[in-house]
C-alpha cells in the first residue's frame, strides 16, 4: 500500500469509524449510485464486498474502496 492509499484509508477510517461501510457509504465514497453498485454485484463485477449470507447486509472493506479509487482511475496524458 503506497502513501496515497494509506492516507485515503486513514481519512475514511476517521470519518466512518470502521474498516467496513454499508452500501450507502460505499456509494458516496466512490461516487457511483447504489443502483449501479447493486447491478455490478449481481453481474459479479465491480468492487469486492462482504456478505455473510444471501440475505445479510452487504458491506465493503475500506481498503477495497481505496484500491478502486486509486487503481481504477482513468489516467490522462
Amino acid at each position: 500500500m503506497n502513501d496515497l492509499e494509506k492516507s485515503l484509508l486513514n481519512t475514511l477510517y476517521q470519518k466512518y469509524g470502521s474498516m467496513t461501510v454499508g452500501k450507502a457509504q460505499a456509494s458516496e465514497i466512490v461516487g457511483r449510485s447504489r443502483a449501479s453498485m447493486d447491478n455490478d454485484r449481481k453481474a459479479g463485477v465491480g468492487i469486492p464486498y462482504l456478505q455473510a449470507s444471501e440475505n445479510a447486509t452487504v458491506k465493503y472493506a475500506l481498503h477495497e474502496l481505496v484500491k478502486h479509487l486509486v487503481n481504477d482511475s482513468v489516467k490522462t496524458a
